[in-house]
């Protein structure tokens, strides 16, 4: 069994240490639930996020993380690692350089 134990998972990362000591709120980093007027085209951005994924992927063939083999806790073992460690925190970066 792997065991996770990054700064990331404790919220002892940097990107959220400075946001504490900033005393940002989480609209100030721009989360924060958009208008419904723009739901439409956050719809049709996702729909088109999913084919454009899996174009990619058969593109890259990516070959598997080391240490996990198959089977569903591996799966969101890894999951759970590139939304937190990637997806999340480019997110909050890129969104804090606009502020």
């Amino acid at each position: 069994m792997i065991e996770i134990n990054t700064p990331t998972i404790r919220g002892e990362h940097p990107i959220f240490t400075c946001i504490s000591l900033q005393k940002l709120r989480p609209k100030d980093i721009g989360l924060f639930i958009p208008a419904l007027r723009h739901t439409p085209i956050e719809a049709g951005v996702i729909l088109l996020a999913i084919p454009l994924g899996i174009i990619e992927y058969h593109i890259l063939k990516p070959a598997p993380l080391p240490g996990l083999g198959p089977g569903a806790a591996n799966i969101i073992t890894a999951s759970l690692i590139l939304i937190m460690c990637t997806g999340f925190l480019e997110e909050l970066v890129f969104r804090g350089a606009r502020i």
